[in-house]
Order: C-alpha cells, then structure tokens, then sequence
C-alpha cells in the first residue's frame, strides 16, 4: 500500500485504509517501553507480525505503540502494572526521534498512548536511545 506517488510504502502485509487518513507524518520524539535492555529488535514487531491480540483493532495492531512524553510511558505501566500484573511490561524506557521518512502516527488511547506505522524498510528498533529504568511499585 503506498501514500501516493511519491510517498514511500507501507508493507503489503497492512490492512485496508491503513494507516487511517488522519495519521500524521511521524515527525515527532516518541518513547516506547520494552522489556530488555539492551534492546531487542523483536520488541519491536507488531501484534499483526507476533499473532498477539487478534481481537485488537486490525490498524493498530500492524503499528506500534508510542508515547509523545516519558510521563506518559510512566503513566501508562503504572496502568498496566496494576491492571495486569500477570504480565510483563517494560520496565525500560527508549526514545527515538521519527522523522516523516519513518512513517505516519496517530493518537490511538488513553494516558497519551500514539500508533506509529512505520514504512516499509523502516528498521523499527534503530535508533532508540535509553533514557530510564522504571521502578516497579
């Protein structure tokens, strides 16, 4: 699927009308929680790539999930934490500077959560930067 003629493409593997046409070139610092540290490039494959959260909205399960401010990725795995806490979340925060040639990204939840599709060729983990552990309350 491509954003016009001379747009670069998004993978053929992305469902219809995705991203939304109310995405907005990714020209943004965002922050993203994973699980280890040193990053692992497989912390940044989509729910559509791992087969995860099948009932999850189809668009963003082919983007992944950002945050425009690290209290915002705070926020949210306090969120995660209590609601979740079966599961593994974070705890360490990235951030990565999107520039438009990396894709498009929108506002897609609560506590600042953002999709960010990343185009075709775009390597998803490249980039990313340390810039906290959080503690675990």
């Amino acid at each position: 699927m491509t954003n016009g003629s001379t747009s670069r493409a998004f993978p053929d593997w992305f469902v219809a009308c995705c991203p939304p046409p109310d995405a907005t070139a990714a020209a943004c610092e965002v922050y993203r929680f994973v699980e280890k540290n040193p990053i692992d490039p497989a912390e940044f494959r989509t729910y559509h790539e791992t087969g995860e959260r099948p009932n999850a909205n189809s668009c963003q399960r082919c983007g992944l999930s950002v945050f425009l401010s690290v209290d915002d990725v705070r926020t949210f795995l306090s969120h995660l934490w209590q609601n979740y806490p079966g599961k593994n979340y974070g705890p360490h925060i990235f951030k990565r500077n999107l520039t438009a040639n990396d894709g498009k990204i929108k506002s897609t939840g609560n506590h600042g959560h953002h999709t960010w599709w990343a185009f075709e060729g775009t390597e998803r983990h490249a980039s990313f930067v340390f810039v906290e552990t959080v503690p675990r309350n």
